[in-house]
């Protein structure tokens, strides 16, 4: 199918069905997961025992990492100067909204409500899930557990039915100090990791700076007492910042923090990872004038080159010419961007971040458009120019939606639908002060408040001289035009 030097219509419609079931790391099963997972230098660094907090914006790979690391293989397969560790971790999911064994978020929102104790009440409840998870998850180096933990059984998701019962959290300390001592006999450590705890109270502040901070003050005090209960927080930094704002708290747990960060190598090393799970796709990478070199480990699969440089051999260049072309327009017009710059240019927020999800997103939504309508690739090419902008308005539409979930001041953007950017800070305020009856975004007609809000999130960007622009990753879903460009995408 390769040899040839142009591919027939049924050739690239296979190879477009491959990329469009492309899925982001986040949404994909235990036994999959290990085939696309791209390890980090960050990645290993997060196994380093005296990291506690794992922190990182919306999207950029926490719940991939945390899923990854539940796999069997899980923390082995991050390197081989930490696998002899590793075989001598067992890990624990301390909180997590998959599954049916941890309390659902409603539930600690409601343990959060209204009686004067709710800090100690939260407390008491991150210890005993804990003691609970522990005593059910390692039996076999656990002490004989404590008497609340038989009510914990009977309905550990709800923590109502046996939090009662949990009268003195500090009679539990010579329970952790046997299990410590039971650890180490037997060179083990037991890591408990937290992830989705951004469910917790979505539409209230207030709620999460209750809930959250008792998991990371009793976290921070375990791992200063213990060498052999160790903790993973899947945390994003907006919620940590809101969390420890203004609290003693901040640089002791900073200084047991690691953040996951993405660059556009790794991004595109990422891609190729997705797409080299699929037979059709691997061989067309590994075909024509831009082929790329992909090696097989044992247990993770096909990997990508170590790095990807911009230019040169075995570089983003290479990848996108093969697979869109060198421009992402005619032929070599000078007016149309670089195809390899083009990508990470309109995925980023006002932030300079790029989500790992977006990228894998952008190529699947490419992929379907191309194949809803006649795919218009040149010769070896999967997709065109025009494909690859169409899959950006969608990315657009998705990300748009994951921030709404919790923001939906966000959808305040539709308003500015006919000004073009940039627009000067007086008029932006001034549209986004109108009232949308269908949005309670709970900022009312605070046009400035508003803006500020935009910016923080990374929505927006403030520019010299008074002027605001946004991303075309948010701007496409509201159709906002830029002065003398069409609304289109990657316009």
């Amino acid at each position: 199918m390769m040899v040839a030097k142009s591919l027939s219509e049924p050739d690239r419609r296979k190879l477009l069905e491959e990329m469009s079931t492309l899925e982001s790391d986040a949404d994909l099963s235990p036994e999959v997961i290990t085939k696309v997972f791209l390890p980090l230098p960050e990645h290993r660094r997060v196994l380093d025992d005296r990291v506690v907090l794992v922190l990182g914006e919306r999207g950029v790979g926490k719940s991939a990492l945390f899923h990854f690391l539940q796999t069997p293989e899980g923390a082995g397969l991050l390197g081989l100067e930490v696998k002899t560790q590793a075989t001598q971790r067992t890990w624990i999911v301390g909180f997590s909204e998959t599954g049916m064994e941890h309390a659902p978020p409603w539930a600690l929102e409601e343990l959060a409500r209204g009686v004067p104790s709710v800090e100690d009440r939260i407390r008491r409840f991150w210890l005993g899930h804990l003691i609970g998870r522990i005593a059910s998850a390692a039996q076999d180096v656990v002490p004989s557990p404590p008497g609340f933990v038989s009510k914990w059984k009977e309905a550990p998701t709800d923590p109502a039915h046996w939090l009662p019962s949990l009268e003195d959290p500090a009679g539990l300390l010579p329970w952790l100090d046997q299990l410590e001592r039971n650890l180490t006999e037997q060179g083990r450590t037991l890591v408990v990791t937290y992830d989705h705890l951004d469910k917790i109270g979505v539409r209230s502040r207030d709620v999460r700076r209750r809930v959250l901070p008792p998991l990371l003050a009793l976290w921070l005090s375990l791992s200063n007492r213990y060498r052999r209960i160790r903790a993973k927080i899947f945390l994003r930094r907006d919620l940590f910042d809101e969390s420890v704002a203004n609290t003693a708290d901040v640089s002791k747990l900073l200084a047991r923090a690691e953040t996951l960060r993405w660059s556009v190598s790794a991004l595109y090393r990422l891609l190729l990872r997705h797409l080299a799970i699929h037979d059709g796709l691997r061989k067309w990478l590994g075909s024509g004038q831009w082929k790329l070199n992909l090696t097989s480990h044992e247990e993770l699969g096909w990997m990508p080159p170590d790095d990807l440089p911009e230019t040169g051999n075995q570089s983003q260049a290479m990848l996108m010419s093969h697979i869109v072309g060198e421009r992402m327009g005619s032929g070599k017009d000078p007016r149309s961007g670089y195809s390899w710059t083009w990508v990470p240019n309109h995925l980023k927020d006002a932030q300079g971040i790029i989500a790992p999800r977006s990228i894998i997103t952008l190529f699947n939504s490419a992929a379907s458009h191309a194949l809803s309508v006649t795919p218009s690739g040149k010769y070896m090419r999967i997709l065109a120019p025009e494909e690859l902008k169409e899959g950006l308005r969608e990315t657009s539409q998705r990300r748009v939606v994951e921030m709404q979930e919790e923001h939906p001041v966000v959808m305040r953007l539709g308003l500015l639908s006919d000004i073009s950017l940039p627009a000067s800070v007086d008029d932006v305020v001034e549209t986004l002060s109108t009232v949308q009856e269908e949005v309670d975004d709970g900022f009312g007609t605070a046009g400035e408040r508003i803006l500020d809000e935009l910016a923080r999130l990374g929505v927006v960007y403030r520019l010299p001289k008074g002027r605001i622009d946004i991303p075309d990753i948010y701007r496409l879903r509201f159709k906002i035009s830029r002065k003398g460009q069409k609304v289109t995408p990657g316009g």
